[in-house]
């Protein structure tokens, strides 16, 4: 065989081996964070990294998994063949969470961008430091099933030769306006009670620090709201503001209501958003702990969210 043949075969297997090399590439991501339960470390909580959708999850996609160490900090690595790994990062944990059966379940896309080829393109993703007793919006699962009954109490019909013996509470009276006097007395009775109960002063006081990038994330437009189920009825604005240059911020306000508030915190952002129109919006469900009644003694702390991954129930706005 002529030289050049033998190049050529070379030239072709040596492209093989590269063809193969990408094809059998191996894709990875690594994730680190830090939890808390209130103002304490959250120690041994199961952290799973998978790989796929947010849907239904098997033990085949997990492709790393522990636990927090005590210090409730964890890192897990993972690592696939498939080009299109959409890791998740999912959090099992029961804190603020009582004697209810199962635990909650917590679920976080993980930017592909840190999915990488290679040692020398290794880049980690930080999660932050989260506490575990915010609530996502839309994001809580758990192993659960309550069945509510509710009890009727059925009253037989009378027989048709049963004669009644008894005066209902309105033939005791035999003058109207005697009629009309146990009822007026209920009446302005349950009005006081109403009025002392309504309108009490409720609000909450939340706190946290923004990150994009691993770096604090200023200007970010934040506000807490009171949610009102009544038709017609607007939500109330607790207070509202901005992060500073240390991507920190606080909130505190307050409402006057009947029934227990529903406070929430929205934070808009353009964090790893390019130039898309309107803002990302993020929900957090402030726990009713936090709920003060004029001066906040317990401040909830968000700890610090990185604005990069995509949070459950995450939506986009507008006008705010």
């Amino acid at each position: 065989m002529h030289r050049s043949t033998y190049n050529s075969i070379f030239l072709a297997f040596a492209v093989f081996l590269f063809s193969y090399r990408l094809v059998r590439a191996d894709y990875d991501v690594t994730v680190r964070g830090k939890l808390l339960c209130g103002d304490f470390e959250a120690a041994t909580v199961r952290v799973r990294l998978w790989q796929g959708s947010e849907g239904e999850l098997n033990s085949k996609m997990v492709v790393d998994e522990g636990y927090t160490d005590r210090r409730g900090e964890f890192v897990l690595s993972g690592k696939t063949e498939k080009r299109s790994f959409e890791p998740l990062l999912a959090i099992h944990h029961d804190c603020n969470d009582g004697l209810k059966p199962g635990q909650r379940k917590l679920k976080f896309r993980i930017p592909g961008r840190y999915v990488t080829s290679g040692e020398e393109n290794k880049n980690e993703y930080e999660f932050g430091v989260f506490n575990l007793e915010t609530v996502m919006k839309y994001n809580e699962e758990r192993v659960e099933a309550v069945d509510r009954r509710r009890r009727n109490s059925n009253i037989s019909p009378r027989s048709g030769g049963s004669t009644r013996t008894t005066r209902t509470l309105l033939e005791k009276y035999e003058d109207p306006d005697e009629r009309n006097e146990p009822w007026m007395k209920w009446f302005v009775l349950t009005a006081l009670i109403s009025v002392a109960l309504a309108f009490r002063l409720q609000g909450v006081a939340v706190r946290g620090r923004l990150l994009c990038d691993g770096k604090p994330w200023r200007n970010a437009k934040v506000k807490i709201f009171d949610l009102d189920r009544n038709p017609g009825d607007a939500d109330d604005l607790l207070d509202e503001g901005y992060s500073g240059s240390d991507g920190q911020f606080a909130l505190d306000g307050t409402t006057r209501e009947f029934t227990d508030i529903e406070p929430v915190l929205y934070v808009y952002h353009d964090c790893d958003d390019d130039i898309r129109p309107c803002q990302k919006r993020v929900t957090v469900q402030v726990p009713k702990k936090f709920i003060h009644h004029g001066t906040a003694e317990d401040w909830m702390d968000v700890g610090d969210l990185n604005l990069e991954k995509t949070f459950p129930g995450q939506d986009r706005s507008c006008n705010h």
